[in-house]
């Protein structure tokens, strides 16, 4: 089966997902729509305000497990409340690209505010990867996983 690309929000004031992935290789994410998100399948974070871009590339290792098999330790949960559904995401990389905020991304698919998690189309997943490595756009300082 071939693999299928995500993007999920991530609200800073809720979790911080750049510091959870700068501390953790690994994340447990609710998937409170019960999406048909498959092992092997990439998921782009995309921060809200104040950041409003793609800031992280991850992939998920695990799927469809309940709370007793999430992680332990601070910041390796995406917390919701109402979540009886998880996927593990794996860091792939940080994005550095100021190519890939929220006005740029309507321009090439997406449609509406992001929130919670959707497929890519292949429009829209072209021209992320094409702006994901930093040498093809401008840059932004992001925190690195040490």
């Amino acid at each position: 089966m071939e693999s299928v690309s995500w993007i999920a929000s991530s609200k800073p004031s809720v979790y911080d997902s750049i510091k959870g992935f700068e501390t953790h290789s690994e994340i447990d994410w609710g998937n409170a729509g019960h999406n048909k998100i498959n092992v092997g399948d990439i998921v782009y974070i995309y921060i809200t305000q104040p950041e409003q871009r793609i800031a992280i590339k991850t992939e998920v290792i695990k799927t469809a497990y309940s709370t007793d098999e999430l992680l332990g330790g601070e910041g390796q949960f995406n917390r919701y409340d109402t979540c009886d559904d998880f996927i593990r995401l794996k860091l792939v990389h940080f994005i550095d690209s100021t190519s890939l905020g929220i006005e740029d991304l309507h321009k090439h698919g997406i449609r509406g505010n992001i929130q919670g998690k959707r497929r890519i189309s292949d429009e829209t997943l072209s021209y992320i990867k094409y702006y994901e490595k930093s040498e093809n756009s401008n840059t932004v300082s992001i925190r690195r996983v040490k």
